[in-house]
């Protein structure tokens, strides 16, 4: 779930992005709790190594479009480390094992 917003004092574009990592136990069955895009919330999910190299991205990154691709790309990056056997995933879709069909994006004959 997406959503994005206008502050009215420096029109300054935010955008927050709810994506679903570990689950949690609630009464009603397992949750899952989101991963913010926020700098505290991808640092802390990052190992040590990551963690430097998102922080270094973010010192060089000027405000803009190209801070708003590093947070992208390290936010991410954070959410397939989330989940465990990424490196296993990696390797299966890679030799193309267990991979599933994505439905058609298309419809009629508007391709």
């Amino acid at each position: 779930m997406k959503s994005e917003t206008t502050s009215r004092d420096n029109g300054i574009r935010t955008m927050e992005t709810h994506v679903t990592t570990s689950p949690i136990p609630s009464g009603e069955g397992t949750r899952t709790q989101p991963l913010p895009r926020t700098i505290e919330a991808i640092t802390a999910a990052l190992g040590e190594e990551k963690r430097q190299a998102f922080h270094a991205a973010l010192w060089r990154a000027p405000l803009g479009p190209e801070l708003d691709d590093v947070m992208n790309l390290w936010w991410m990056e954070a959410m397939f480390d989330a989940v465990p056997g990424r490196e296993r995933r990696l390797t299966r879709t890679v030799a193309g094992r267990d991979l599933v069909r994505l439905p058609d994006l298309f419809v009629g004959d508007h391709r």
